[in-house]
């Protein structure tokens, strides 16, 4: 019996698989070359959908895992785009692209020391390749402790290997508070000189004694660095206290006069003013003297429905290493009265920008309770503070209760949520 059926039948069937083994890498050939076509016009959820398809059916394709790996960088979903470079990096370990990607994806996803882990090395087996350097000198930068020395070294040496490039990606260091001559208000203290903007939205409670109703308040704060030492400001707030609400506007700038002397001005309006001042203005100077002393003195009036205010507010600190001292006394000028208001103050700097602050007042105080305008003896403790959670982001918080006189004793909480930018 002939076997040449057989043979043909054996032959035709290799053909087939051959067939099809060219249609499918044709098929792949083209989805990968769409993909990059889509990867070009940003429309990377696309390419994303086209590159999946192609990896169902070849999951070992390098060039469709690379594809994939980069359209999740471009939107954003960084510990995705983290798993696909990881896989990439296990495969080929000495890849400085590879090595790039995953650092990116960390970094931008919020993980400066995974990025560091990753791109120290890779710079170290590729000096020549300088994105390795300018973004292992990002990673350094946006460690929550910055290091900033380390960061400079590089910088440095980057310069010196890439001269046709810029590198400005540290930051010059912002002047001790001690050198002679230089003022750095509070508000400009805690901004990090990496952002010249930040915006915070702030929620209030006040708990009251003797059944009175709490009070509650947002504020939305916004600043803006114009330059050294110049600094404007804002603030929306709706408060409500007494079963009243009112709505307040405030605006200042810090503005500096000389090496050592700054004014700063504000300003507030409430449009309704049932329980707040319908108006203020504030003006003063702040001299720097030297071995970190400042000196306050300025003049703040505030007009209310049933009377008004005109304070002096002074002020002596000293600035010691990361700490700060402050003695506040006020002389406040109303219905024919002079009352004083003593404050202390004593900061703690940490990690550059982020601080904690301890006070106690003590003296008299106008205030307006409803339609009437009280004078009572006020005493107040406090704590507040700022923590930086990286270079972006930080929570603000405090926590107070103030006596006042016999009328009531407010026990307060705040907590605000602050972006740099």
């Amino acid at each position: 019996m002939s076997k040449r059926p057989e043979r043909l039948t054996s032959r035709l069937r290799d053909a087939l698989a051959m067939a099809c083994l060219l249609g499918s890498l044709a098929a792949h050939a083209a989805a990968l070359e769409t993909a990059q076509q889509k990867m070009q016009s940003q429309d990377y959820a696309a390419a994303e959908q086209l590159l999946r398809e192609a990896l169902n059916s070849e999951p070992d394709n390098v060039e469709a895992r690379a594809l994939l790996a980069r359209s999740l960088l471009r939107q954003q979903r960084y510990a995705e785009a983290a798993q696909a470079y990881q896989w990439l990096l296990t495969r080929y370990p000495q890849d400085a692209d590879v090595a790039l990607g995953l650092a990116q994806s960390h970094l931008w996803g919020g993980e400066p020391q995974a990025a560091l882990d990753v791109v120290t090395p890779a710079r170290e087996h590729n000096p020549d390749y300088a994105d390795l350097w300018r973004l292992n000198i990002q990673a350094l930068m946006s460690l929550q402790v910055p290091q900033r020395d380390q960061a400079l070294s590089l910088q440095t040496e980057a310069a010196q290997l890439f001269p046709q490039a810029s590198w400005d990606l540290v930051p010059p260091a912002m002047p001790a508070i001690s050198e002679p001559g230089i003022v750095l208000t509070n508000i400009e203290r805690t901004l990090d000189p990496r952002h010249d903007q930040q915006v915070e939205l702030s929620l209030f409670q006040d708990f009251l004694s003797r059944g009175n109703r709490n009070w509650q308040g947002v504020q939305l704060d916004l600043i803006h660095r114009i330059g050294p030492r110049q600094v404007v400001y804002g603030a929306l707030r709706r408060s409500e206290r007494f079963d009243e609400t009112d709505h307040e506007l405030m605006a200042g700038a810090y503005l500096p006069l000389n090496q050592r002397l700054t004014l700063n001005v504000e300003g507030m309006y409430s449009p309704a003013h049932k329980v707040v001042a319908r108006n203020s203005l504030l003006a003063s100077l702040q001299y720097a003297l030297d071995d970190g002393w400042v000196l306050h003195a300025g003049v703040r009036h505030a007009e209310y429905n049933a009377s008004s205010a005109t304070l002096l507010p002074l002020s002596v600190e000293r600035y010691v290493g990361n700490w700060r001292f402050a003695y506040s006394p006020t002389p406040i000028f109303t219905e024919g009265r002079t009352l004083y208001n003593h404050r202390i103050q004593v900061s703690r700097y940490y990690h550059d920008n982020s601080f904690i602050t301890a006070s106690y007042s003590r003296g008299e105080e106008s205030d307006q309770f409803l339609s009437t305008f009280l004078i009572s003896d006020v005493y107040s403790f406090g704590l507040n503070g700022r923590h930086w959670l990286n270079q972006d982001w930080a929570v603000s918080w405090q926590l107070n209760q103030t006596q006042q006189g016999d009328a009531y004793q407010r026990n307060g909480i705040g907590i605000g949520l602050r972006r740099a930018f």
